[in-house]
């Protein structure tokens, strides 16, 4: 029986709002939401929500997350396309000027690495 993967998050912009993650390989599209590996959503229970995915393949992934603040199931952008969802990558990166790349949010998911702590950008 393989060890579940742990995500804990934090900073979220709602305490009851769901939270999407997408799941990629390196086979996928990085954050193309139609060449998602696997998809999850969450639903937090206070300021801090512990994911616990007992159904993914050991691997290296990249994840791609928001808070669906208004509930359309898509993250909200403003005019420009920034987003104004609560959003997050793997690795806690923060993109400055442009998306990040698949390399810059992939971690190692095996028996003895199985938690990640990720904190909203909001």
């Amino acid at each position: 029986m393989q060890t579940p993967l742990t995500i804990i998050i934090d900073n979220l912009g709602s305490p009851d709002a769901a939270v999407q993650m997408g799941f990629y390989t390196r086979e996928n599209k990085f954050l193309d939401t139609k060449d998602q590996f696997r998809q999850y959503t969450f639903i937090p229970n206070g300021k801090v929500l512990t994911a616990e995915i007992t159904d993914l393949p050991y691997g290296a992934y990249a994840i791609a997350m928001f808070q669906d603040l208004k509930g359309k199931g898509k993250i909200a952008r403003n005019i420009i396309g920034i987003p104004t969802d609560p959003y997050a990558f793997s690795n806690n990166f923060r993109p400055v000027l442009k998306a990040p790349k698949f390399d810059e949010c992939c971690f190692d998911y095996d028996a003895e690495s199985n938690m990640l702590k990720i904190s909203m950008i909001r």
